[in-house]
């Protein structure tokens, strides 16, 4: 017997918002190893709902990255790591201080390639972009309309 997925209204709406400003800003969370990872374990499984479900927030969602990072990479001194046979570290201790980080996909390289003078073009008078600035004003409609509260009713 198959185990049924659960509905996406189980999910708090803290984690949707979560997702969906992470899908468009960077967004921080200090938090211990052990609570990142079930934090980022519970944001994946939204995720995934949401894309297979089709919900109207899923082109939002599936844009966010998710990343642990702990040590010097978030400024704080050197922990213990183990390493898996599969060559992916994590801190000893679960307790460790860890930094969550919600981002849109490739943002860490946005202030590099403004720096080397790379300009965005105004893609809104690009033929082969209307289409996509379209969905994006649907994705804006859906966002400035959306009532979590209206979606547990259903």
């Amino acid at each position: 017997m198959s185990r049924q997925k659960p509905p996406i209204q189980s999910f708090g709406n803290e984690l949707l918002t979560a997702l969906t400003e992470g899908g468009r800003r960077k967004i921080e969370l200090s938090l211990s190893y052990r609570d990142a990872v079930s934090l980022r374990a519970r944001l994946y499984k939204l995720r995934n709902l949401m894309v297979s479900d089709k919900h109207p927030l899923a082109e939002i969602v599936a844009k966010a990255r998710i990343q642990i990072l702990w040590g010097p990479r978030i400024g704080l001194p050197p922990v213990d790591e183990l390493v898996s046979s599969k060559n992916v570290s994590r801190p000893r201790d679960p307790g460790t201080e860890c930094r969550l980080i919600i981002s849109p996909h490739d943002s860490e390289f946005a202030e590099a390639l403004r720096k080397a003078g790379v300009q965005v073009p105004d893609l809104h008078n690009d033929p082969l972009t209307r289409e996509r600035e379209s969905s994006r004003s649907r994705i804006d409609s859906i966002l400035d309309n959306y009532d979590p509260e209206a979606e547990k009713n259903t």
